[in-house]
């Protein structure tokens, strides 16, 4: 029996597991001059389900070869609508906004309450938002005010002036949502602290989660829910 090249099995072998398919990828196949056996299979960034393509580098000790053939996926999801590598669009937060903030009580982190707010969303000169807030206690007083502050820069995201690590990243046609985690203190403990960001066309909600050090889940903190009034 007559034995076959590595390329021959590793092109065998990708046309056989994609017999079926119905969306097209890209194999990209490079020959060149170095010893047989370096294979290197990579893809554009399947972090949010979006399979773009998969290249294959085949390097064997013929002349340099270029060729591309079709192929179709099996057995993928089919890709959602986002694109985490386009920066977010923070420049849609600018205007104004109304709705409620819900938050867990300080006192004995059981006690909810929820505040009527206003928002006005002005653009920062080296990019970003800051939102201004103004708060309404239920028996119609002042409940005081406040500033958020969100900006991307170098890849990562500054709440509030501060560096956060993201968990989770998708960009809409229609918005955003963002995961973003980091160590620090809630309520004067140690805590892990997570906020979800997340605009929906005129809808834009922020969910804050606190797990305490030495504890096992996350509970609410607060919860704003604005819509555009403009």
């Amino acid at each position: 029996m007559s034995r076959l090249s590595p390329l021959v099995l590793l092109l065998g072998g990708i046309l056989a597991t994609s017999a079926a398919n119905t969306q097209p990828i890209t194999l990209a196949i490079d020959l060149g001059t170095h010893d047989l056996g370096a294979h290197d299979l990579g893809a554009h960034d399947l972090g949010e389900r979006n399979l773009t393509d998969a290249i294959v580098g085949v390097h064997g000790d013929t002349a340099p070869l270029s060729w591309e053939q079709s192929l179709p996926l099996t057995d993928m999801e089919a890709p959602v609508s986002g694109d985490s590598d386009r920066p977010l669009p923070f420049e849609a937060l600018v205007g104004d906004w109304t709705g409620t903030l819900t938050y867990t009580d300080y006192s004995d982190d059981t006690r909810r309450a929820t505040l009527t707010i206003s928002a006005n969303g002005r653009a920062l000169r080296r990019g970003g938002v800051r939102l201004d807030l103004r708060y309404v206690e239920p028996d119609g007083s002042s409940g005081g005010m406040g500033t958020t502050t969100l900006r991307e820069r170098r890849g990562r995201i500054e709440y509030d002036g501060t560096p956060w690590t993201q968990l989770e990243r998708e960009v809409r046609v229609d918005g955003f949502r963002i995961v973003l985690e980091r160590e620090g203190d809630d309520n004067r403990r140690p805590a892990t602290i997570r906020h979800t960001i997340t605009l929906d066309g005129e809808e834009l909600s922020d969910r804050k989660e606190v797990r305490y050090d030495g504890t096992d889940t996350f509970f609410e903190r607060n919860l704003y829910r604005l819509t555009r009034a403009d």
